[in-house]
C-alpha cells in the first residue's frame, strides 16, 4: 500500500523502480496485521499518545466547567 502511495508521488521511472523494489508487501504487512504485530507495537502507543494530547487539551475546559 504505501509502495503504491510513494509511487504515485514520485517523478517518471521512479515507479517501476519502487514496484519492483517490494514484491509481495502487502502481504506482509497484512500477516503483520493478523498476528498482532502492527497492534501492539505501533497501534497502542499512538493511541496512548492521542489520547493523552487530548486529555491536556481538555484539561482547562474541564477545571473551567468544575
Amino acid at each position: 500500500m504505501a509502495a503504491a502511495f510513494w509511487s504515485g508521488c514520485c517523478p517518471t521511472g521512479r515507479p517501476k523502480w519502487s514496484r519492483a523494489s517490494n514484491p509481495g508487501g502487502f502481504f506482509i504487512v497484512m500477516a503483520l496485521v493478523i498476528f498482532g504485530v502492527v497492534s501492539a507495537l505501533w497501534m497502542r502507543p499512538l493511541m496512548t499518545l492521542t489520547y493523552g494530547l487530548i486529555e491536556l487539551l481538555l484539561t482547562p475546559l474541564a477545571l473551567l466547567l468544575s
